[in-house]
């Protein structure tokens, strides 16, 4: 009866072969501890066994969950008009940026031209009450009146001043400036028109009417919001919520933005089982935008010590995962907890993880296969 032939190993085979059969063999009296193996430093540089010291990870980061950004609604800014009235232009455009006090809209209302009739006529009676104070005054100082008169017309012309002070500021709520009051008041020229003005900076969301169209007072013409943060929520597993804490760290997918857990909901959703985790993205360069749909993961810094190691210096041995740490001419199986892991890289906790540790991260197949005696299951 024939058999078949033996496999034949040339070249870079046949030498990690060889070292692998001799290891082994040496290795045999030694089955107390089959988890050490011993390994020179020829032997290492045959079989291209290389090691690194593993990096401190302080961040450890959760997978990834989508998420959505938005913006916050105490960032927002409705702009409405007192007064009603016909809008005649509307100068601000969705997705402006304005500045505090910038023009957004023209309209013609029947109750600026009102108020500026109030206005001059409280002007004028302010007046007429200072002339007949100091008139009083001078004849009291006279002898002439009685100063019980003088103080009564000095009351008068202080009531006057502060209905004036009253209308002047009708004025400006309504859209006027200081300026425009001042001019207002040298002219004596009324008119209906009224300017709407942006009560602070922001971009423009929205706009809520058009030229031409009537409108109510509080109906609101724009939308603005701050932008220099923005909000992201994330759905997250109720599991997962449970340990989340305020001020947690975030990492965006592709976005270097500096973010931090805002609020944790305090509700599951009963379809999906997720929690709404709300989330204070710094958004000062302007690079996000409200509405994209991004990814986000939650980084924990609470986890102990954890280091970072190459993804090839992990594999797995009895179903766990492992990294081989070499001490001399000893080599010992280390098993890890996986904290977290990207296509490079993996962040794992471990009794034999050190600054100083030199953790295989070439060859871990060889020295893999040595362990397993050239055959034994993972």
């Amino acid at each position: 009866m024939s058999h078949p032939p033996l496999p034949r190993f040339t070249g870079p085979a046949l030498l990690v072969f060889t070292l692998l059969a001799g290891v082994a063999h040496a290795q045999a009296p030694q089955q107390a501890n089959p988890a050490a193996l011993t390994l020179t430093d020829a032997q290492a540089k045959a079989a291209g066994v290389e090691t690194r010291a593993p990096q401190p990870a302080p961040d450890v980061a959760s997978p990834t969950y989508p998420a959505r950004l938005d913006v916050f609604e105490h960032y927002k800014t409705i702009v409405a008009t007192p007064v009603p009235g016909i809008v005649d232009e509307l100068v601000g455009e969705v997705n402006d940026a304005v500045a505090k006090g910038a023009l957004l809209a023209r309209m013609r209302s029947p109750d600026m031209a009102q108020a500026q009739r109030d206005y001059l006529m409280a002007l004028d009676a302010a007046a007429l009450a200072q002339r007949e104070a100091q008139r009083d005054a001078d004849l009291v100082a006279e002898g002439i009146i009685a100063e019980r008169r003088q103080q009564a017309s000095r009351s008068t012309s202080v009531q006057a001043d502060a209905q004036l002070q009253e209308r002047r500021q009708a004025l400006l709520a309504l859209g006027l400036t200081a300026a425009e009051v001042e001019t207002l008041k040298r002219s004596r020229k009324v008119t209906d028109e009224m300017a709407v003005r942006a009560p602070e900076g922001g971009m423009i969301l929205d706009h809520g009417a058009f030229p031409g169209q009537r409108i109510d007072s509080s109906v609101p013409l724009y939308t603005l919001a701050r932008l220099s943060s923005l909000l992201l929520e994330v759905q997250v597993p109720a599991a997962v919520a449970a340990t989340l804490h305020e001020k947690d760290k975030v990492r965006l997918a592709d976005a270097p933005e500096a973010a931090a857990v805002e609020s944790i909901g305090h509700h599951a959703d009963p379809a999906s089982q997720t929690v709404t985790v709300r989330v204070l993205v710094d958004n000062r360069a302007g690079r996000l935008r409200p509405g994209l749909m991004t990814a986000a993961s939650f980084l924990s810094t609470g986890v102990g010590t954890a280091w970072a190691l190459p993804h090839d210096a992990v594999v797995r041995v009895a179903g766990r995962p492992t990294v081989f740490i070499r001490r001399g001419d000893k080599v010992e199986a280390a098993p890890i907890s996986v904290l977290s892991e990207t296509a490079d890289t993996v962040v794992a906790q471990g009794p034999g993880l050190a600054a100083d540790s030199a953790v295989v991260v070439r060859g871990t197949v060889v020295l893999k296969g040595m362990q397993a005696g050239l055959g034994g299951q993972e």
